[in-house]
């Protein structure tokens, strides 16, 4: 786990760090390189009924990690992953990004993303 610096991460981590209670995700976040999909941006700002508090919240997050467009090469990585496998759109194009620019990708949900072999995956759970 430490040898992760360049890391992607999932929508579920981003709304997970604004949780009072994950101080230690927060903490080990720090210490990386962390970058988002515009996807995560999507999903988590387009949460219904999300609190203007939580939009200027995760707002001001995402200004702070580096944010990979939804490009070409993202988009045909995310096709052939949804051609071998029932998957997201979300994570199709979430796990494409991370492939395309070879980041481990931190998540929640390991089990939506384990078909994937090629993919550098790092649980929640082995955040310490």
């Amino acid at each position: 786990m430490d040898g992760h610096n360049s890391i992607l991460i999932d929508s579920n981590i981003a709304i997970y760090a604004a949780q009072p209670e994950y101080g230690t995700l927060r903490d080990w976040i720090q210490t990386k390189n962390v970058s988002i999909s515009d996807i995560t941006r999507i999903e988590v700002l387009g949460y219904p009924g999300l609190l203007p508090e939580s939009i200027l919240y995760f707002e001001k997050l995402f200004g702070i990690f580096d944010v990979f467009s939804i490009n070409e090469k993202v988009i045909q990585k995310a096709i052939s992953l949804k051609q071998q496998k029932v998957m997201s759109l979300g994570d199709a194009i979430i796990a494409a990004t991370a492939l395309v620019e070879n980041l481990a990708l931190l998540t929640a949900n390991t089990k939506d993303f384990k078909h994937i072999k090629e993919l550098d995956l790092i649980g929640l759970k082995e955040i310490k």
